[in-house]
């Protein structure tokens, strides 16, 4: 006798005890009832920066914009992340113009206007070669 078809509503469709069709939802249920929380990898996480900034600083941290759904996710204020709408167009160039130091004056007018306190930059961005030359 051949399995009946399910289109994944199995209840009602007659499908025999445990059709492969219902496995995935219960196999899901039951991996995310074994986790512990909800969070993203640590491979792919800035954790440990923001580990280290904790306790360091109180003000705001110039972030990259592609960690700033992170920082939203641990609970820190981001200067600016994914949610471009909102911040708007002005204020986004001005940001990916002061990080990748295409008007140095103004990079360093954004960190005092801004008070920051601490950067979490990916290594590769132009303001950090500037960042770590500069006097404490």
């Amino acid at each position: 006798m051949a399995r009946p078809s399910c289109t994944g509503h199995c209840i009602g469709h007659g499908c025999p005890p445990r059709p492969l069709c219902c496995w995935p939802p219960r196999a899901v249920t039951g991996a995310s009832a074994a986790r512990d929380s909800i969070a993203p990898a640590a491979a792919i996480t800035p954790a440990n920066a923001v580990k280290a900034l904790t306790g360091v600083t109180r003000g705001p941290i110039l972030n990259d914009y592609a960690l700033g759904g992170y920082l939203d996710f641990v609970g820190i204020a981001p200067f600016i992340d994914g949610r471009t709408e909102l911040y708007g167009e002005a204020f986004v160039v001005r940001y990916h113009r002061a990080v990748n130091l295409e008007n140095l004056p103004d990079f360093l007018r954004l960190l005092d206007e801004n008070r920051i306190e601490a950067t979490l930059l990916l290594p590769a961005t132009p303001a950090v070669a500037l960042l770590d030359r500069l006097p404490d």
